[in-house]
């Protein structure tokens, strides 16, 4: 498990490693430093990968709850300062956060451009100034 963390060091300190195309040279990397066979350098590899998302999910759950911990201490100074506006914005920020609200953006109307017609002749002009009547 030394060597597995060894290798989270190493992934961590280049992240460029996480890439799936860098598993050769990362491989290579591993069996050259702890002198071990592919097999097992890629096993290491492989927990190495999963110790890293485990810790990214924990370090996620983290910061949401520090975050929704931060919203309501706010929203109570907020409420005691008896400034209401600052208050429904902080809840507003927090149910966000919890996914309560979805920001849609709906984009309606039409958009007009002017043609450019200067690389046009003029019986193509004359043609289109006719369709135009």
């Amino acid at each position: 498990w030394s060597r597995v963390d060894s290798v989270v060091n190493l992934i961590l300190e280049n992240d460029r490693y996480l890439q799936s195309k860098r598993n050769g040279e990362l491989t290579q990397l591993v069996v050259k430093q702890f002198n071990v066979s592919e097999r097992n350098a890629q096993r290491y590899i492989g927990e190495a990968k999963k110790e890293i998302r485990r810790v990214g999910i924990k370090e996620k759950e983290k910061a949401f709850v520090r975050a929704i911990r931060d919203r309501e201490f706010l929203y109570s100074k907020a409420k005691t300062g008896l400034d209401f506006k600052l208050a429904l914005e902080i809840v507003k920020d927090r149910d966000k956060l919890c996914g309560l609200y979805v920001d849609e953006v709906s984009v309606k109307g039409e958009i007009k451009t002017i043609p450019d017609l200067s690389g046009l002749t003029i019986e193509e002009l004359k043609a289109l100034a006719s369709l135009k009547r």
